[in-house]
């Protein structure tokens, strides 16, 4: 079924030290793709790793700045997608913005934002900073230009998690709000989630 060690190996229990041994060994194996055309990176993903390895995994796999995030299996499924499914899946039962995470909040929170970030900055610029010291606010706004639909739940829970960035200028003087406001209208559309929680209106 094209499964290599690396896919194998993605489980919630691996080791990264574990993970880099592997990578090390083949990491070729980080573009090979299983019968259903799942690459490394959306195993990691479906079977719920930790951002840590989730974030191995995005960055050894990049060509140059291209991110395999955005990559679709046979389904039509990209990691980020996959990710972003899950934050839906865990978040629409609550009515209002989380004070405080739940461990798998937390965990899918952290997998999202690192994927997020990596889409936007690149593995590489990722990998020179660090994604610590990178925007959440400003990639999570800047990729809704970019047709990548990220919830609006999500968005305001990184707010609540990252207030300072709401007031962040980047080099041409936007912050969050200006990038936000001026998306197309045709493509006002990736905004539309689904409405149906209190906290979503």
């Amino acid at each position: 079924n094209g499964h290599t060690p690396l896919h194998s190996a993605m489980r919630k229990d691996i080791d990264l030290e574990s993970l880099r041994c592997l990578i090390r060994a083949s990491p070729d194996a980080l573009r090979c793709r299983t019968a259903d055309g799942d690459l490394p990176l959306h195993l990691a993903c479906l079977k719920k790793c930790s951002a840590e390895i989730v974030q191995e995994v995005a960055i050894a796999a990049c060509c140059g700045d291209n991110s395999l995030a955005v990559v679709p299996n046979l389904a039509g499924q990209t990691p980020i997608g996959i990710a972003m499914g899950e934050f839906k899946g865990i978040y629409m039962a609550e009515t209002a913005v989380a004070a405080t995470f739940k461990p798998s909040q937390q965990r899918i929170f952290h997998v999202l934002s690192t994927l997020v970030k990596i889409v936007h900055y690149g593995p590489v610029k990722c990998q020179q900073h660090g994604t610590k010291a990178l925007s959440l606010l400003k990639a999570c706004v800047v990729l809704h230009r970019q047709n990548i639909r990220l919830d609006p739940m999500f968005i305001r829970q990184v707010i609540h998690v990252c207030p300072e960035e709401v007031k962040l200028v980047d080099e041409d003087g936007n912050c969050p709000l200006h990038i936000e406001a001026s998306i197309p209208i045709e493509k006002m559309s990736l905004l539309d989630g689904d409405c149906t929680g209190s906290g979503h209106r």
